[in-house]
């Protein structure tokens, strides 16, 4: 038994097959020209759904991975925002009549977010996400580019010229021949072991302004798990957004 649907992500359309069978388990593939969905047969109606669902989960996070895309976040008073190990409660601020703005307190770990009575719904999760980009690199720059020294300090010991954050979702960090160093804002949202990995990354490239077979070995010297903090960042970067 066959059915087709189809799936639409940054408004490019996809075919999906969904095949009922006799098999034990549920399975997905995606090829060149399709996206194949294996479900079993001895499913009721409710099982089906739900394991249809869980499937099309996968499919869309693999294609937008793909992609480079992420999917939208969800901001709502009195949710939590995590940056590395530490968690932020954001605190809605409807009161006022004037415009977005926002301020982080590091002490009682909550971001204030002021918004405007008047701003339309469907605007604000944007709106909010453009934002915490900016209070994130306001409020964040001097505390990660002492932990870049420190890190320096203790590994390779480079000359570092300058730290800083870009909004990017091509890459995690870069740096030049002249000792800058940038990494992308949303590497924040990341654990803080996959965020000393990337630092080690990039700060192996003072010594080693390539990827050879020198360079992958000074950064295991460094930081012995990085296959893992790849495999994280692969998995999951297309999750670390604003």
């Amino acid at each position: 038994m066959k059915q087709t649907h189809i799936l639409e992500i940054d408004q490019q359309r996809y075919k999906i097959n969904v095949f009922i069978e006799h098999r034990n388990g549920t399975r997905a593939s995606i090829t060149a020209k399709n996206i194949n969905i294996r479900l079993p047969r001895n499913l009721d109606e409710n099982q089906r759904e739900e394991a249809y669902q869980k499937m099309l989960e996968w499919v869309r996070k693999k294609i937008m991975s793909k992609k480079g895309l992420h999917q939208p976040k969800k901001y709502e008073h009195g949710s939590v925002l995590k940056m590395g190990d530490l968690e932020f409660q954001l605190i809605f601020d409807r009161s006022c009549n004037q415009f977005l703005n926002g301020e982080i307190n590091t002490t009682n770990r909550q971001i204030k977010i002021a918004v405007p009575t008047d701003f339309k719904d469907h605007l604000l999760q944007k709106a909010i996400g453009k934002l915490l980009v900016k209070l994130f690199k306001t409020y964040f720059i001097e505390r990660f580019t002492h932990l870049v020294h420190q890190m320096n300090q203790n590994t390779v010991q480079g000359n570092i010229k300058r730290v800083q954050f870009r909004h990017t979702t091509s890459r995690w960090g870069s740096c030049n021949s002249v000792g800058h160093l940038s990494f992308a804002i949303r590497l924040l949202l990341a654990p803080m072991w996959v965020v000393q990995y990337v630092v080690i990354h990039e700060l192996c490239h003072l010594r080693e302004m390539n990827h050879s077979d020198r360079f992958w070995k000074l950064v295991e010297t460094y930081c012995p798990n990085y296959a893992d903090a790849e495999r994280y960042l692969k998995e999951n970067g297309h999750l670390l957004n604003f």
